[in-house]
């Protein structure tokens, strides 16, 4: 991880003393402000859900297949956006604004870009832009919702991740008028708004102008992105709450250069004109991240153990895969014998059953923290790295600049024993 990059995946820290008045407030809050506020949201869903089937009518199925023409499906567009830009004022939204120059048309922008995806509110953005939102598609068959959704004309993927009959989906759209625009996370998976992590660049493929949206809530609503059981605390914490902020920003349409531009250098753009407008860094996080943290915690080490900037190592080590870096850290963790998500000089020894004068050699290739213990990330890239041929140094740069590390007898030796799980 670079130095001076937040990890984005972290949780939300927050000092002693407004803990205390957080949960203060939330107890005042439960008595008064919670069960106003369910009635509020219940009453909208019923609501949104009438407008829904107006501008469905009878058939949704062929309906939802088609552009959101004709005056049934301006007002269901229409309701549905003021219904829940009114909810979510009596739900504490009190200070909600809308910046930046007036929002490009489906035609000339079809999709809408939006960047950081900070907590589960995100979900409600489509709506507030009239834009067509991207869900599971667990939500298409969740009553009530999954309706309000189609409605919107939402996009539906399978699976944990977008897909590609999502993307194929999206094409589609931008190629034929009278769509809404489509709004898109780009990050695929909540993080504590840090950084922009990674952009898959196969969402911009088609090359087609966007517009960026910076989406900035209050810190009261951070989400905590490694215990996903959390999301119902904050829920509770927000509904509880009385007063929290959102501002929405459009920023100035991007178009790609057809003629010189790829749709890596389209994505990179994109990126870092929303960094940029954001005051954040970009990292090389991305969702595999996510599933390496799930795993760590699976395997008993500390959650952050699984962080390693994987889209990062990728650009460096084209070779790498999930697979490869899940049985490495599986590897990681029979050495780290005390979970403390680190291995130090004696781990290392007392897993390959020698002194540690004899394996501080090869301790040593490895780059270190700076309290000088082998974090996770670290032992994956000098495990890619001593796939790739003779190394010099992990602290030396090589011809082609890229960091290298030293081959003696003693790595050769111990090869087998740590077990290097790539291919040669």
């Amino acid at each position: 991880m670079h130095e001076g990059h937040p990890n984005p995946f972290s949780p939300y820290n927050t000092m002693r003393y407004r803990i205390v008045l957080i949960c203060v407030k939330c107890l005042l809050g439960a008595f008064v402000l919670l069960p106003l506020r369910l009635i509020v949201i219940a009453f909208a869903l019923a609501i949104c859900y009438l407008f829904a089937k107006v501008g469905l009518g009878k058939d949704k199925h062929e309906s939802f297949r088609r552009p959101p023409t004709g005056w049934r499906n301006v007002v269901a567009v229409r309701g549905i956006s003021f219904v829940v830009w009114l909810t979510m004022f009596f739900c504490g939204f009190h200070s909600l604004k809308v910046k930046g120059p007036p929002p490009a048309s489906a035609d000339e922008a079809p999709v809408y870009v939006a960047a950081p995806r900070s907590n589960f509110l995100t979900v409600l953005i489509p709506f507030l832009l009239r834009a067509s939102p991207i869900y599971n598609q667990r939500v298409k068959e969740t009553p009530i919702i999954g309706t309000i959704s189609q409605a919107m004309r939402a996009i539906f993927y399978k699976g944990n991740h977008y897909s590609s009959d999502m993307v194929v989906e999206m094409n589609s759209r931008a190629k034929e008028e009278g769509w809404l625009p489509i709004l898109l996370f780009p990050e695929e998976v909540y993080t504590n708004g840090g950084t922009l992590i990674h952009f898959p660049t196969e969402l911009f493929q088609m090359l087609k102008p966007v517009q960026p949206v910076m989406i900035a809530f209050s810190s009261s609503t951070k989400s905590n992105t490694v215990k996903q059981k959390m999301t119902f605390c904050l829920a509770l914490r927000i509904l509880c709450s009385f007063r929290h902020n959102l501002t929405i920003k459009y920023l100035e349409v991007i178009y790609p250069d057809l003629a010189r531009e790829t749709g890596r250098e389209f994505t990179h753009r994109v990126r870092s004109t929303l960094a940029k407008s954001l005051g954040l860094y970009t990292s090389g996080h991305s969702k595999e991240d996510i599933q390496l943290i799930a795993y760590a915690r699976d395997l008993g080490l500390p959650s952050m153990t699984g962080v390693v900037e994987f889209m990062a190592l990728r650009k460096e080590y084209d070779s790498l895969t999930l697979e490869m870096a899940e049985k490495e850290l599986v590897r990681f963790c029979q050495i780290d014998r005390r979970s403390k998500g680190y291995i130090t000089l004696v781990d290392l020894a007392y897993y390959l059953k020698e002194s540690t004068s004899q394996v501080s050699s090869l301790f040593n290739s490895y780059r270190l923290d700076a309290s000088g213990k082998l974090t996770f990330q670290n032992f994956l890239e000098g495990n890619l790295m001593q796939t790739n041929g003779p190394m010099l140094s992990p602290i030396e740069e090589g011809a082609n600049g890229k960091r290298e590390r030293p081959t003696n007898m003693l790595i050769q030796r111990h090869s087998v024993s740590l077990g290097n799980g790539f291919p040669n």
